[in-house]
């Protein structure tokens, strides 16, 4: 099963021998890849400074984000965020971006389940609150994407991939997109969202407190719900509904509802993303995700009125 989208791509990424990075005494021989996602691969490169990760797009879009990832990063640490030190971005000599850099952070990964869960409460409320308070006019100055949650997001995915799914499961999907309309007409105003938030995404210390949160999706301006939809999709539904009782912003009535449905309908992405890029990997994972949640509900509803 996938942990996430970032980590779903191809593993076997090769370093480009042709690469120039502006770092001196480059170790060539300690380079190494530290994850494969499908839009970029990620590298430690050891320089005579230190050590770095170079971030290797792998398509325009992802060119774009590293690009406003780079504009955004020192924004979100003049809020207190924790994000690496010292991005930029490098380009070739046609002037396209091939890579962007930033300072490695020596950190583990945060926990997925376990009693450690407890002290992740806190530290992951108050991250959150501090990435929804980002004004959005800081974000949109780095090239933000503005995406409705439904119009935006998720009413292209279904109308275009659910036909494809079996019956129950596309009944399913159609059912809970309806949901999810509705709810969204409904939510509040739209804040910068981490929007991949996941245990490898937040690297900690000895003391459990956040060093490093990696990996801002987009960056995007939307609904916060995504981001508690995506605890629910990483950890579980428990350790969302703990950190949003921490959590101190105003939130609507559908707020959880929402998060639920996010979360339950990602799979649908998954299967969108491979479609897009002409791979399979995972389509047969998310398709069964996506029937397990169909026949869970369908046994809600013969529960309920019987």
């Amino acid at each position: 099963m996938p942990g996430s989208i970032a980590a779903m791509g191809r593993s076997n990424a090769a370093w480009p021998a042709d690469l120039r990075l502006p770092l001196h005494g480059i170790r060539n021989e300690e380079i190494r890849l530290l994850g494969s996602g499908w839009n970029a691969d990620a590298w430690l490169v050891p320089a005579a400074d230190g050590e770095w990760v170079a971030r290797l797009p792998k398509n325009e879009w992802a060119r774009g984000e590293t690009e406003r990832q780079a504009c955004l990063a020192p924004k979100l640490a003049a809020h207190g965020i924790p994000v690496p030190r010292d991005w930029s971005v490098v380009h070739d000599e046609q002037g396209n971006l091939v890579a962007g850099l930033y300072r490695y952070v020596e950190g583990e990964p945060a926990p997925g389940r376990g009693h450690a869960l407890r002290s992740l409460v806190p530290v992951v409320a108050e991250l959150l609150e501090a990435v929804h308070s980002v004004p959005t006019e800081e974000a949109f100055s780095c090239g933000a994407e503005h995406t409705d949650p439904w119009e935006g997001r998720w009413w292209p995915i279904i109308e275009r991939h659910g036909k494809s799914l079996p019956p129950k499961s596309r009944a399913w999907v159609r059912e809970a997109g309806g949901r999810l309309e509705m709810l969204c007409r409904s939510r509040r105003a739209p804040v910068l969202i981490h929007g991949d938030l996941q245990p490898g995404h937040l690297l900690l210390n000895e003391r459990r407190d956040i060093v490093a949160v990696l990996d801002f999706s987009g960056p995007t301006v939307s609904d916060a719900a995504i981001d508690f939809g995506r605890l629910i999709q990483f950890w579980n539904h428990s350790f969302a509904e703990r950190v949003l009782a921490a959590y101190t912003l105003p939130i609507d009535p559908g707020f959880r509802e929402r998060a639920r449905l996010y979360a339950a309908l990602e799979p649908l992405r998954t299967i969108a993303f491979e479609a897009e890029l002409g791979q399979n990997e995972w389509t047969a994972w998310a398709r069964r995700k996506l029937a397990a949640a169909a026949r869970t509900a369908a046994t809600a509803d013969e529960n309920t009125s019987g």
